[in-house]
């Protein structure tokens, strides 16, 4: 199924919904904005909340 991206934490139930549902979910923390440019390219899916901003630049990269 999808490759998912969690950047700032995710519930654990959440998690388990998406692994049943076969999905793979990586959960990673990102200190500065500019080291997810990139980052994101190989996902299908980013969840994201407050603390990290996703603009053009991070979605063209």
């Amino acid at each position: 199924m999808a490759r998912v991206l969690a950047t700032d934490g995710l519930d654990p139930e959440c998690v388990e919904i998406l692994l049943e549902k076969g999905h793979h979910v990586d959960m990673i923390h990102f200190e500065r904005n500019e080291l997810l440019k990139g980052a994101i390219s190989g996902y299908d899916a980013i969840i994201i909340r407050s603390a990290t901003k996703v603009d053009s630049e991070v979605l063209a990269a």
